[in-house]
């Protein structure tokens, strides 16, 4: 052969040598990456969930409890509105009378 055709036959074989070690490295990686086994999202679903009722609940019980306080607040606050006003009125009544 010519050393003409042996080189552009040897520059073919590297290009070709190139190319596929190229390919090899570039779709490597996603051989690895089908190798994985999928994974299951499941349990993490269900206990993200958990948490998230746990905390409506608490949530749910802290209204509860701040609604009565408020109540309770609120009904000695009239008891006294009312004890005062009574009081007021008697006042003003036994002023009156005199």
């Amino acid at each position: 052969m010519a050393p003409r055709m042996l080189s552009a036959m040897t520059m073919t074989e590297q290009s070709t040598d190139i190319w596929a070690q190229s390919t090899k490295a570039f779709t490597d990686p996603f051989g690895v990456l089908t190798s994985v086994p999928p994974l299951d999202l499941t349990q993490g679903v269900e206990l993200f969930f958990e948490v998230v009722q746990r905390t409506i609940d608490a949530n749910r019980e802290f209204a509860g409890i701040w609604a009565g306080l408020v109540g309770s607040l609120t009904a000695v606050a009239r008891e006294q509105a009312e004890t005062v006003t009574g009081d007021s009125t008697e006042k003003v009544v036994a002023a009156d009378a005199l």
